[in-house]
């Protein structure tokens, strides 16, 4: 897929994490499965749409809400529409034939994070217990914490619209409504 980059808002978000004295690191790299499956579907939709494709590092999750909050004020100064996806499995340990091995905490994970999702607790999800995080083998937590962040000053709902996990990994389908 040929998919234009959204340069504007790119530069936004860098300007505002340097006066912030946040650490961003702009790379060019090719889009990997987890951003081109959503935006696979958001082209279908909308072809002629810019992205501005961004990854977590492995900072602190404090960090990546203050990052989404960063977004948010860059999205602010655009004036334009704009849609933000967050993409990552949820648990890869729910049975003993997942990629990652199996851990009866992966399940007791997804759960509670979407209960989190669906009670709007923000504060519960940057506080989940790090060893239940650890044990789930995630790796979606912090793009949700970085969506999260980008809407903290939002009046919003979410509602989780599917959950499946047919390869032993939890596929999560939300969305905010405002």
């Amino acid at each position: 897929m040929d998919i234009p980059n959204d340069a504007e808002l790119a530069r936004y978000i860098k300007d505002l994490a340097d006066t912030n004295k946040f650490p961003l690191q702009t790379v060019s790299e090719p889009l990997d499965h987890g951003a081109m499956v959503p935006l696979y579907f958001l082209m279908e939709e909308r072809p002629r749409a810019k992205v501005c494709h961004m990854s977590f590092s492995y900072l602190d999750y404090n960090k990546h809400f203050t990052f989404g909050e960063i977004i948010s004020e860059a999205i602010e100064n655009t004036e334009r529409k704009v849609a933000l996806i967050a993409s990552g499995d949820l648990s890869h340990r729910l049975t003993p034939q997942a990629p990652a091995g199996y851990s009866p905490r992966g399940k007791e994970f997804d759960e509670k994070l979407i209960e989190k999702l669906e009670k709007n607790d923000v504060t519960g999800i940057l506080d989940m217990d790090s060893v239940l995080i650890e044990n789930a083998g995630e790796c979606g937590l912090r793009s949700i914490i970085v969506l999260l962040g980008a809407l903290s000053r939002a009046d919003y709902r979410f509602k989780k619209l599917s959950y499946e996990s047919p390869f032993g990994v939890g596929y999560m389908v939300g969305k905010f409504d405002f």
